[in-house]
């Protein structure tokens, strides 16, 4: 349970899967613009004064890049954080994603593999790289690490994939791959 600001307690849980956000913190149109000592003050609203299960066994915390206040804050919260680096096939994504994690490992954390996303989209079996090729490959051979996944382009409209379809598929492989590799 989340303490949202005029709301009073409000569940943010589906499927058996908890969340919060920032999202939830303003108007469904504004943007949260946050200076970095405000950032590590969200970190602790979320870790420390959000009411989660006593059985949590994950806690999922994206980071887009150039958080390095954030990263820096995260160690307060969980000293064996455990980092999946995700990228895009460019080359400026990719070298953008190498120093974030060689940032991660600065910080003693475990960068345990790397997600290119957007790899390619594919019609009629035929692939298509419209943001170039192999980024993912780059940044995990850099950090030494597992490439865990090539995520396509899809124009899947679920949030939630269902697992017989592709989309579904292929996350619930790399959750698998993620989950054991904790």
């Amino acid at each position: 349970y989340f303490q949202a600001p005029n709301d009073g307690v409000v569940d943010y849980e589906k499927d058996g899967i908890q969340m919060v956000s920032t999202e939830y913190l303003v108007d469904e149109k504004r943007a949260l613009m946050l200076r970095g000592p405000m950032l590590g003050k969200v970190l602790k609203l979320f870790f420390e004064d959000t009411l989660w299960s006593e059985e949590i066994d994950y806690f999922l915390v994206d980071l887009p890049p150039g958080t390095g206040d954030v990263m820096m804050d995260l160690k307060n919260f969980s000293e064996d954080a455990k980092m999946v680096i995700v990228t895009t096939p460019q080359e400026s994504a990719a070298h953008i994603a190498i120093k974030a994690g060689y940032a991660a490992k600065d910080l003693a954390q475990d960068v345990i593999g790397v997600i290119e996303n957007m790899s390619y989209y594919e019609v009629n079996g035929e692939f298509h790289y419209i943001f170039g090729k192999d980024g993912g490959k780059q940044v995990a051979d850099e950090l030494l690490v597992e490439l865990l996944a090539k995520l396509p382009i899809t124009n899947y409209d679920k949030i939630i994939c269902d697992e017989t379809e592709m989309p579904g598929i292929i996350y619930l492989n790399l959750a698998k791959k993620i989950s054991d590799l904790m």
